[in-house]
């Protein structure tokens, strides 16, 4: 029965199982069926690369004794 009203475009579109399309491939399926996660990046400026003119063997090795250390002294 028409109401005369205009529908609303922020409405989950569609009914049930495949008639539904609008709502489980929209927002609404993607809300339901996905879960967030935290996504982390390291900042640029901020990044391990070796100490100007040690090789990068020679970095890891330093950075790994570093982090043994660390761990071994309960330092975080």
């Amino acid at each position: 029965m028409p109401t005369g009203r205009a529908p609303m475009l922020t409405a989950p579109m569609g009914g049930m199982k495949s008639s539904g399309l609008g709502r489980r491939h929209g927002s609404e399926g993607l809300l339901k069926f996905t879960e967030a996660q935290t996504m982390a990046s390291q900042a640029s400026w901020l990044g391990f690369e070796p100490i100007l003119g040690m090789t990068y063997d020679k970095y890891v090795d330093t950075l790994t004794s570093l982090l043994k250390t660390m761990k071994r002294f309960h330092l975080k």
